[in-house]
């Protein structure tokens, strides 16, 4: 038997006419009577649930697809029947996989439902909501604030974050232009930036400060804009706004930063000047902050570098003492931390210098201790404003990285300015003293380098600095010179103690003979970064001591010359008093017999005889005694 559409159809189109209507429109059209049998399923229905529209005629919803009992289609269903109500529902339908559009129409005979698959269309929807949320997201990471304004309208519209960066309730709205205007310090900045975009389409780029409403704290916005296309039509400005006061905080910390250093690193800065320089750059980051800082000296206070403080004032709190109730800085001085001081007209941190401060237009200021990395306390640090308030955030990371900045610099200075005045009179004991001295610089791999000489070591070897300072040693000392003191220093490093040598160098003055001595400096990573030496010049005194010893030794030969010619001496008396004496006593003798003789008138040939004998004798006793004298001479 051939199944029929339902006669309620029939009774308004013609059943030709009807089903030419029903399988041309794009719409899903199916029909059911009050026992949810299918009366009518047009070709689109079909082709949506893969099936062939006659043969459903008569068949049960619920049986045919009871997979969609329980789900939001089938209680949509069973509510349209019993409310005689108009439905229409948007759900997604799991069986499928795809999303569904349905406009239910309930009858007495039943329901009549045209669908169609919108799945396309839910997918597209739901990829704008993703990149919307993304959009807003984005916006929120990048604290990015939209607008809008149309060309020749009174009102910017502006989204949540826009309007909260300007002071207004956090709420996407629309702001008379009126009301902002006034919250750009540079408004003549930003109408001449839209005139650009509008007449010359220039890129809308600027940077500028505002003031928002009810805050007393300036903020630098970015904003960004171009004239709508597209979509948008071209009657429309459509920018951003971004809040980079943060980041121009940052910025200018950074650059006040690395001035600060530059300034630093020049030779003749001073204490003084880099604390100035220091507190203009900070109020140039913050122009409400009235910034100083004060040096102790013998346990009170007294004023370094104050240049945005009244000079009376100044002078009022020199010498302030350490102590709590001296203002913000005697007091923080002596608990050696912060102190903040909101109201100080009403703060007892000011009791002694109330009658001072009340001349002055200071109303609240913090107080930051300086001490350095020894825990010794060098100072203040004082801010100071003119209006009762607290401080942000943002203003006291810049005065922490300020401080820091400050501390480090002055510490470093100090010390350096320590150190050079140590150096001076160390230079001063160093060029004195008439011993040689020098320092070694040890570089990687066992270079060493002269650093510094004393005058001594020019005086005693007539090279010039120049020939001598930055040198290796090797190019200043020659060998074989160089290769004992090579092994000298190498020595003094390994055993970590002194070592002395004597040494002998050729230098331009002439050959220098010293008592070289050095000791190794090893810093705090355990290595040896200098030799610190002296040279005791022993040049005269070694030629001294060889005058000595060749004086010595010519004194030797004298002595043994004088020995020799002692003994000659000695032998020559005995000669005299023994070979000599013998024959002179025998004619002395023979002379005393011959006048007896001669008187007796007795013979004296024999006599005569006798004397002429002991006279020969004399004669060769003579000769004997002149030649030993002769040898004794020759002594």
């Amino acid at each position: 038997m051939e199944k029929k559409p339902s006669q309620s159809l029939l009774n308004v189109y013609s059943q030709e006419n009807l089903l030419a209507v029903l399988d041309r429109i794009s719409d899903a059209f199916v029909a059911l009577d009050r026992n949810w049998c299918y009366t009518y399923m047009n070709k689109k229905a079909g082709e949506i649930f893969g099936r062939d529209p006659i043969s459903m005629i008569g068949k049960h919803i619920w049986t045919e697809f009871p997979e969609g009992i329980d789900q939001p289609f089938y209680k949509a269903y069973y509510k349209a029947m019993e409310t005689q109500q108009y439905i229409y529902l948007e759900e997604y339908y799991p069986p499928f996989n795809k999303w569904f559009e349905n406009n239910i129409y309930p009858s007495a005979e039943g329901l009549t439902i045209y669908f169609r698959d919108i799945t396309s269309r839910k997918l597209e929807e739901q990829q704008i909501r993703i990149d919307k949320a993304r959009l807003l997201k984005a916006q929120e990471i990048g604290q990015l604030g939209y607008w809008e304004l149309e060309k020749n309208k009174d009102v910017i519209w502006g989204s949540e974050k826009a309007c909260e960066l300007f002071g207004f309730a956090p709420v996407a709205a629309e702001i008379p232009i009126s009301k902002i205007e006034p919250l750009i310090k540079e408004i003549d900045k930003v109408r001449s930036a839209g005139q650009k975009l509008i007449q010359e389409h220039m890129k809308y780029d600027i940077e500028v400060q505002i003031c928002p409403e009810n805050q007393d704290i300036p903020r630098i916005i970015s904003a960004k804009a171009e004239i709508a296309e597209g979509l948008f039509g071209n009657n429309k400005i459509m920018g951003i706004i971004r809040d980079i006061t943060e980041q121009k905080r940052i910025e200018m910390l950074e650059n006040l930063e690395k001035s600060v250093l530059q300034h630093y690193v020049q030779p003749d800065s001073s204490v003084e000047e880099l604390i100035t320089f220091l507190l203009n750059g900070l109020r140039d980051i913050h122009p409400d902050m009235l910034c100083s800082v004060l040096k102790v000296e013998n346990g009170r206070l007294y004023n370094w570098s104050s240049p945005h403080l009244p000079e009376a004032f100044n002078k009022e709190v020199e010498g302030t003492k350490i102590a709590i109730g001296y203002g913000s800085c005697g007091s923080a001085a002596f608990l050696r931390k912060k102190v903040e001081v909101s109201d100080i007209f009403h703060h007892p941190y000011w009791d002694h210098y109330m009658e001072i401060i009340k001349n002055f237009d200071l109303r609240s200021s913090w107080s930051y201790p300086i001490i350095n990395s020894k825990d010794v306390l060098l100072g203040t640090f004082a801010i100071y404003h003119k209006s009762i308030r607290e401080l942000s955030k943002e203003e006291e990371n810049s005065i922490d990285r300020v401080r820091r900045i400050l501390v480090y610099v002055m510490e470093r200075k100090l010390a350096e300015t320590e150190a050079k005045l140590y150096k001076e009179k160390l230079e001063l004991v160093f060029n004195s003293t008439n011993e040689i001295m020098f320092l070694i610089d040890i570089e990687k791999d066992d270079v060493f380098r002269f650093s510094t000489i004393n005058k001594r070591f020019l005086d005693a070897t007539e090279l010039s600095k120049e020939d001598i300072e930055g040198k290796l040693v090797e190019e200043v000392i020659p060998n074989p010179s160089y290769s004992l003191v090579l092994s000298k220093y190498k020595e003094a490093i390994e055993k970590r103690t002194t070592v002395s040598w004597e040494e002998t160098t050729n230098y331009p003055a002439g050959e220098k003979k010293g008592i070289v001595t050095i000791s190794p400096v090893f810093n705090e990573d355990n290595e040896c970064v200098n030799l610190i030496g002296n040279v005791h010049d022993i040049t005269d005194r070694k030629k001294d001591e060889e005058k000595i010893k060749r004086a010595n030794e010519k004194l030797k030969i004298n002595n043994e010359l004088i020995i020799e010619k002692n003994k000659k001496l000695k032998e020559i008396a005995w000669y005299q008093s023994h070979k000599v004496r013998a024959p002179v006593a025998r004619i002395m003798g023979l002379i005393n017999l011959i006048e007896l003789n001669k008187k007796n008138g007795d013979s004296n040939d024999d006599l005569l005889g006798y004397v002429l004998q002991s006279a020969v004798e004399l004669d060769e006793v003579t000769r004997d005694l002149v030649e030993k004298i002769s040898d004794s001479d020759a002594l």
